[in-house]
């Protein structure tokens, strides 16, 4: 194992709380600060750090919308995944921001873009991106779970949602796969999650056909 490195942004700033959300594969490393004030108070930002060939990190380019806020606490959520060639898409979630929103940004090996505009969850869904997962499914297209883990569809709130859309990093085309209910029949659980909050969704695996959701409140 490589010597560890302390990772610091470029401006490092008090109370930036970098570091709440971090992800890296196939050396390219992505971190959160979702403290940081550039586009308004606590708006958030994230960091790319690539591998370099002793082991360390160095800092590449900061990766942020520019539609970006304050109080939408971008880099909350980070999710990386790569192809068999290098190309990476990175998934982060801004959960305040209105009722949620998730970033895709896709990386060559060189250019950082950004795909399209923030994707925000299901007609009522809350802290949109409060989970996520991106697993590369083949070529250039990768399949992204986003939890949104209060639904809101009742008065305590609802028992939360998983939307599953799949990306084709290059082209840049976002589709939707499928939306999971905590009410859904479909859904496997020892206890009926019924329409109370039980923060479905509130964390999110996918590995190959599998899918595993948490339900703390339940």
């Amino acid at each position: 194992m490589s010597p560890a490195n302390k990772i610091i942004t470029p401006e490092p700033a008090t109370n930036e709380q970098l570091g709440l959300a971090a992800d890296h594969e196939d050396g390219v490393l992505v971190v959160g600060a979702t403290r940081i004030d550039d586009a308004g108070a606590n708006a958030g930002t994230a960091y790319a750090f690539l591998r370099q060939p002793d082991g360390t990190w160095l800092f590449d380019q900061e990766i942020r919308p520019a539609s970006l806020a304050g109080g939408e606490s971008y880099g909350t959520t980070i999710e990386v995944a790569s192809n068999d060639v290098g190309a990476h898409l990175v998934a982060i979630g801004a959960p305040e921001q209105g009722d949620g929103a998730v970033y895709l940004w896709s990386y060559n090996g060189s250019v950082w873009s950004l795909l399209g505009s923030a994707l925000t969850g299901p007609v009522d869904a809350s802290y949109f991106g409060g989970a996520l997962d991106v697993e590369h499914s083949t070529g250039d297209t990768f399949t992204v779970v986003i939890g949104a883990p209060d639904d809101g569809n009742s008065v305590d709130g609802g028992p939360g949602v998983v939307t599953l859309l799949t990306v084709d990093a290059t082209a840049g085309t976002v589709d939707p796969l499928a939306t999971i209910d905590g009410t859904d029949s479909s859904v496997s659980t020892t206890e009926p999650l019924g329409t109370s909050h039980a923060g479905f969704g509130a964390i999110v695996s996918l590995s190959g056909d599998t899918l595993a959701v948490g339900a703390y409140l339940n």
